[in-house]
C-alpha cells in the first residue's frame, strides 16, 4: 500500500511549491512578492487540508462499502496544541512540505509560528463550569 508520503515524494516538490502558490494568488488574491507571514500559513495549510480531504473521502468510501460499524466520542478536556504540524506529521508530510517551502526561500519555522495554539484551557474550573447552569 503506498503513503501518502510516498505519492507526495513521487509528485515532486515542484508540484507542492505550485500549489502553495496557486493558493496564495487565487485563494488570497496576493502575489507571491506581496504575501505575509499569515497569507503563507493559511495558503500552506489549505494545501495540507486538500491531503486530509483526499484521505477522509476514501476512508468514508471503504466504510460505506463495508458497512462498517462506528463509534465517536467527543473530549475536549486536553489541548489539542497546533493542527498544521501535527497533521503534517502525522500524513508523514513533514519534510517534504518543510524541503519544498525552503527551495522557494520560506523558513517553515515561520510559517509554524503563525498558528495559534488553541486555547481550550485544562483547568478545573473550565472543566467544571459546563455543570452549572
Amino acid at each position: 500500500m503506498k503513503t501518502l508520503a510516498h505519492s507526495m515524494a513521487l509528485v515532486g516538490r515542484q508540484a507542492l511549491q505550485g500549489a502553495v502558490r496557486q493558493r496564495l494568488k487565487y485563494d488570497f488574491a496576493k502575489k507571491w512578492e506581496e504575501r505575509s507571514p499569515r497569507d503563507l500559513f493559511h495558503s500552506v495549510a489549505l494545501t495540507v487540508r486538500d491531503h486530509l480531504v483526499d484521505g477522509l473521502l476514501a476512508t468514508e468510501s471503504q466504510y460505506l462499502e463495508e458497512d462498517a460499524k462506528r463509534l465517536y466520542y467527543l473530549s475536549i478536556e486536553f489541548l489539542i496544541g497546533r493542527s498544521l504540524t501535527n497533521n503534517l506529521m502525522n500524513l508523514g508530510l513533514m519534510e517534504i512540505y518543510r524541503e519544498a517551502l525552503a527551495e522557494i526561500g520560506v523558513d517553515f519555522g515561520e510559517i509554524e509560528a503563525e498558528e495559534s495554539d488553541a486555547g481550550l484551557g485544562n483547568g478545573g474550573l473550565g472543566r467544571l463550569a459546563p455543570c452549572y447552569p
